[in-house]
């Protein structure tokens, strides 16, 4: 016996969200991992409906966030953050945690799922302490992870994105990097 479920528009099940892109600017990103990455977040935002709120945080030692809150992705808004995002360019040490915690402390779209995605090349340590951050802040956000490059930290990449009830995508190619980026946000968008 074989049961085949039918097949769903899924134009018809698409819910309203606010996506915070989460982008790793650190020298290790340099070169062609950084303008993949980039363009990978330019085409998420670029296929944001205009009921959907979004935010962009680039970190290194530090970070820095496109604006203090969520916005609505109007043509203005997202045209402002795709001109933000261009200019984004690679320095400094992967320190994630800061950038991370204000992610996930934004204060909240009503009625919108949160979507964190985290885009980083994985060289990235204290892992007790990010279990931890995720653990008391993640609410009923959902945290997905990225990691491109050689030699990411895998293992860590993949359990925080399953304690953030998301899923990691691995990307070895930066030939890959668009292409894996727009199918999760194609995934995510319903």
């Amino acid at each position: 016996l074989m049961a085949i479920p039918p097949t769903i528009k899924t134009d018809t099940i698409r819910q309203s969200k606010e996506l915070i892109l989460v982008l790793d600017r650190s020298g290790s990103m340099d070169g062609a991992r950084m303008e993949q990455a980039k363009q990978g977040v330019l085409n998420a935002i670029n296929r944001l409906h205009h009921d959907d709120y979004f935010n962009i945080i680039e970190f290194d030692n530090a970070h820095t966030m496109f604006n203090d809150y969520s916005v609505q992705a109007t043509n203005e808004n997202v045209q402002n953050a795709s001109q933000w995002v261009r200019k984004i360019d690679s320095r400094g040490g992967t320190e994630m945690q800061s950038a991370l915690k204000l992610a996930l402390k934004q204060p909240t779209q009503k009625e919108k799922m949160r979507i964190v995605t985290l885009i980083t090349d994985g060289y990235v340590g204290n892992e007790v302490t990010l279990y931890r951050l995720i653990h008391d802040h993640l609410g009923k956000a959902r945290l997905f992870t990225i990691a491109i490059g050689d030699a990411p930290n895998s293992a860590l990449m993949e359990k925080i994105s399953t304690q953030g009830r998301g899923s990691f995508v691995y990307i070895g190619s930066t030939n890959d990097v668009s292409s894996k980026m727009d199918k999760l946000f194609s995934y995510l968008e319903n």
